[in-house]
């Protein structure tokens, strides 16, 4: 999905640089404009407005962000962060502005192998989140993973809500998993106990009820680590599943052996100087590798901008 841009400036050299810069991208449609020439103009048909914030008095649109020059002489990119900083700045300004929907894209996350690596990738993804201050509900499904954190909202009292009474799940979905403004995260269950009774028969429920929460962009599922039968279970609920394993990517095929048509895979390898190997079902998108500065985040968003999801 290509992202709209507007870029309002007052200086001719800077509006030259940056658009030549985002056009080389390929993933920005740019326009750019002197602030004399956008007096009186509706700027509503574009993603993000970038405006010197000196005039960003011109119009009170949700999608216009001003850009505060960091020193008070200079021209052209002298005068902002940098061209890597204009590019985070609309990235994440645009994900703000589209975050919320009716219905958020469900990911689950299969780790296979290490428990460490498993803790690893979580704290990976939660830095992510909070980093891009991006709107996601992180779950973790497991016992594994479990911190002990008593001021964390647990898996086993997501259980609890969820397998309540209506009125009792109503309110804590309206109170708790749809008051904040920002990610969530929920630990992991309490108990090795609770987590194989809730595999063993309220999955399903759980599932569903994880399908009714709203106002985050993704929803972001880690299960149990290991190969297990539950990964289909997990499978008819998720609009993603990642799998993440260490060496040898042969497990995905024997996975699909008996996955539904439906089941979309996105491998994800834990080692970085491992080689791309195709995989010939359509139902798996190219691999993410963990190498240098990685953006899961940013992969499962251009999954599902090529997808129209």
């Amino acid at each position: 999905m290509t992202i709209n841009v507007m870029i309002i400036d007052d200086d001719k050299a800077y509006l030259t640089d940056v658009r030549e810069y985002l056009d080389s991208l390929e993933r920005f449609k740019t326009d750019t404009a002197l602030i004399e020439d956008v007096q009186g103009r509706s700027l509503t048909d574009y993603d993000v407005v970038i405006i010197n914030a000196e005039y960003a008095s011109l119009s009170n649109d949700q999608n216009m962000i001003p850009m505060y020059p960091e020193y008070s002489v200079g021209r052209g990119y002298a005068k902002y962060s940098g061209k890597k900083s204009l590019v985070d700045i609309i990235e994440k300004n645009f994900h703000k502005i589209f975050s919320e929907k009716d219905k958020p894209n469900i990911i689950c996350f299969y780790i296979i192998g290490s428990i460490e690596k498993g803790r690893n990738c979580i704290s990976r993804i939660r830095k992510e989140i909070e980093d891009d201050e991006r709107k996601i509900l992180l779950v973790d499904l497991s016992y594994s993973f479990h911190t002990g954190d008593t001021k964390s909202i647990s898996s086993s009292d997501l259980v609890f809500y969820l397998t309540s009474e209506a009125e009792e799940q109503e309110s804590f979905l309206k109170n708790v998993l749809r008051a904040g403004k920002k990610s969530q995260f929920i630990e992991g269950f309490n108990s090795i106990r609770e987590y194989i009774d809730f595999e063993g028969s309220r999955l399903d429920m759980v599932m569903e009820g994880i399908g009714s929460i709203s106002g985050y962009e993704y929803i972001f599922i880690m299960t149990e680590p290991g190969i297990r039968s539950s990964i289909y279970e997990y499978g008819k609920y998720s609009d993603l599943n990642v799998i993440i394993f260490e060496k040898d990517p042969s497990v995905i095929t024997q996975i699909l052996k008996t996955a539904p048509d439906d089941f979309r895979i996105l491998p994800f390898s834990m080692s970085a100087a491992d080689k791309e190997k195709g995989f010939e079902d359509k139902r798996i998108f190219s691999r993410f590798s963990n190498k240098i500065d990685p953006h899961i985040i940013r992969r499962i968003d251009n999954i599902f901008e090529q997808t129209g999801k």
